[in-house]
């Protein structure tokens, strides 16, 4: 009786957080801004960031301080739900958002020892994590090369990801092979966690969700090494992440050996995940693929009962308006507009 009160506590507290997303009546606004500023004007007094954005003047707030502020409202959430029902600890399940995050820390890293802007790091570092990452941020700023790298997460099982793709000197660190390489462990410990801290009908279905995010983002990969960049096919297969759901190899195989983006396009109509979309031809694959996801994760916070597929597809959801807002922002830093902003956006 009590499972079933803290069940429906759950479901019930992330729906109102999902009425409080952005709609497209706020896109629409949105757009009609061109100004950083003006973009976080709009989001301080007319949307739920008005808590995170309180206390800093729209006027002088940057770029980059104002995606750190986004990232950081999601972040909060994600910490209010867990503190509702004190779901810290309880599963190992429930500290994916956070494992993900440490995860895009690392290689936004490895991306600027490879652009030898490390010192970039510091101005951008998510002061929300310092306290809840596994490994020191602050000395994560610090770092030079790999090796210190590695020193810095040698506390952590990430440390024993990268430790192979350890190069002498000062080698470009091959920034694809570490991505697949972390995201392959990280999946790998989500799933067991699904297997290990649930049963019946909600192991089954979070599985499958876990597993349809992977498909598409491997579906996005393929996209763009073989179709905007023309890679061989076992270029491409060595760094696809190592799980599937219901994309069949065979099919992953079809749209690993199309060269064009009609045929690329016709076949990912026809994947289980996508017939019933009105899937279309668009230079930018993510468009295709989170819409399937935002339509997917959509349904079951309306219709699931069960609390950690509502917890699952609640931040799935909060994803993508993240990454729409990231899209506004950097379109309107490079001066893109409106309307190719637009084609970018789901919601």
């Amino acid at each position: 009786m009590l499972e079933n009160l803290s069940t429906k506590a759950i479901v019930t507290k992330a729906r109102t957080m999902y009425g409080r997303r952005l709609k497209k009546r706020d896109y629409d606004e949105l757009l009609r801004r061109t100004t950083v500023s003006e973009v976080a004007a709009y989001l301080k007094n007319f949307s739920r960031y008005s808590t995170i954005l309180s206390s800093y003047n729209e006027n002088t707030i940057h770029r980059g301080q104002l995606e750190n502020l986004i990232r950081r409202e999601e972040f909060e959430m994600y910490t209010r739900l867990c503190n509702f029902e004190h779901l810290h600890g309880q599963n190992q399940f429930y500290d994916y958002i956070l494992r993900r995050m440490e995860i895009e820390q690392i290689l936004y890293c490895i991306m600027l020892l490879n652009a030898n802007r490390s010192e970039e790091y510091i101005t951008s570092l998510p002061s929300f994590l310092i306290n809840r990452a596994s490994f020191d941020l602050i000395e994560l700023a610090k770092v030079q090369n790999y090796s210190e790298l590695l020193n810095v997460l040698s506390s952590t099982p990430y440390a024993k990801v990268l430790k192979e793709f350890e190069r002498p000197g000062n080698e470009l660190i091959d920034y694809t092979t570490c991505e697949v390489a972390l995201y392959a462990y990280y999946y790998d410990q989500l799933l067991k966690s699904v297997q290990k801290g649930f049963y019946g009908k909600v192991r089954k279905q979070l599985d499958s969700c876990i597993r349809m995010s992977i498909d598409l983002a491997n579906i996005t990969r393929v996209y763009r090494f073989r179709i905007l960049f023309d890679e061989d096919e076992e270029y491409i297969k060595e760094r696809l992440i190592p799980f599937s759901g219901s994309l069949r190899p065979k099919k992953l195989d079809m749209l690993i050996s199309t060269d064009n983006i009609d045929d690329f396009f016709k076949h990912f109509s026809n994947i289980s995940y996508s017939k019933k979309h009105d899937i279309k031809k668009n230079d930018f694959i993510e468009r295709e693929t989170h819409r399937v996801i935002f339509d997917t994760f959509k349904k079951l916070i309306v219709f699931s009962t069960d609390a950690p597929i509502v917890f699952y597809s609640l931040f799935k959801i909060f994803d993508i308006e993240v990454e729409n807002l990231t899209n506004i922002i950097e379109g309107i830093r490079y001066e893109i507009p409106p309307d190719e902003i637009e084609r970018l956006l789901i919601y």
